[in-house]
């Protein structure tokens, strides 16, 4: 109410001095002019500031998510992406592909690091225990456990019967992936360990998601 008045006191001074002789019904309609020029400039201070506002938390937005993917690279290039001080985060991960189980489902296999848990946690979330850093250590979804895993629990074994991945494994993290129950899709998270045992790995098979500090940069 303060800053109104003020404005409103301002506003009668653009009029030169007021007459204090005026009847009572004049005196009320000239104040109630007043009122609506000092409104009319609260309001468009009001609209110029929401206008800056605005402008700032979409360049905030637009910085926060320019993002690329680098692919085909290999474990060195991704290791001086994370040292270039232009990117905000690095998340290295390789796609195995899918294989079918003798049990009746899929599993799509990927190896991922820290990062690029984080990057992707809107999609594939990370809700207990760690990722595999082992062999013989894989992180399962929620889905993958209840349904073909026994229940099993971060540090007991699980059975995999694909044609790359067979044998028992010990649970090191839970995942959680929306939409895997419709379409019988299991996400099973594998070590480096295990990827650079793999047949088909290829050690020009990675990829990279980078978010950009600060877009305008590379403008």
């Amino acid at each position: 109410m303060g800053p109104l008045l003020c404005t409103i006191f301002s506003a009668m001074s653009l009029f030169g001095k007021v007459s204090y002789h005026f009847p009572t019904f004049e005196m009320f309609s000239f104040f109630l002019l007043m009122v609506a020029v000092a409104l009319a400039a609260f309001l468009v201070c009001l609209s110029a500031v929401l206008s800056v506002s605005i402008a700032q938390i979409q360049r905030n937005q637009v910085a926060d998510t320019y993002e690329a993917v680098f692919t085909g690279v290999e474990e060195d290039h991704v290791a001086a992406l994370k040292d270039l001080p232009e990117l905000a985060r690095v998340g290295e991960y390789y796609l195995l592909g899918q294989e079918h189980s003798g049990q009746g489902y899929n599993a799509s296999y990927v190896y991922c690091d820290s990062d690029m848990v984080y990057i992707a946690r809107s999609q594939m979330e990370l809700v207990k225990g760690e990722l595999p850093a082992k062999a013989n250590e894989v992180a399962d979804s929620e889905y993958f456990l209840s349904a073909y895993g026994s229940n099993a629990k971060i540090g007991e074994t699980v059975r995999l019967d694909t044609e790359s991945f067979h044998g028992d494994y010990t649970v090191t993290g839970i995942l959680f992936n929306a939409g895997e129950k419709e379409a019988n899709l299991c996400a099973i998270a594998v070590s480096k360990a295990a990827l650079t045992q793999w047949a088909g790995f290829d050690p020009a098979g990675y990829r990279a998601y980078v978010h950009f500090k600060n877009d305008r940069k590379f403008d």
